[in-house]
């Protein structure tokens, strides 16, 4: 299933490159400025995401971009500073206090139901 943000994976060599894919370029320029608007424009990115995937059964799988939006929001404050990385006690902090929006079905089961056609 493809995703909004650009997955790390290993290359040939031993660095690590972005592997880029829809929408990751959306989800990088959401993460400049300020919290606040990191959070609003992560949430615009995340509320598209899950209005067109956001169907019956793929529940699990917006459960993943969730998270993986989780673990690349925090790679990115980490990399905003020289002190290193954020831990994940403070990054929990920031979190609840600018919560992002959790994954949402836009067409549940009977929903779907009523329009598949046998």
């Amino acid at each position: 299933m493809p995703t909004l943000l650009s997955l790390w994976r290993k290359a040939r060599r031993v660095s690590s490159v972005a592997s880029r894919l829809p929408g990751s370029t959306s989800l990088r320029f959401a993460l400049h400025g300020w919290q606040r608007e990191q959070v609003i424009n992560l949430n615009r990115v995340l509320r598209g995401h899950y209005a067109y995937y956001g169907i019956a059964g793929n529940f699990r799988a917006l459960q993943k971009v969730h998270r993986l939006v989780e673990r690349y929001w925090r790679k990115m404050l980490s990399s905003r500073s020289r002190k290193g990385s954020v831990p994940w006690e403070v990054f929990h902090r920031i979190k609840a206090r600018f919560p992002l929006q959790r994954p949402k079905l836009y067409l549940p089961y009977p929903e779907l139901q009523a329009i598949a056609v046998l």
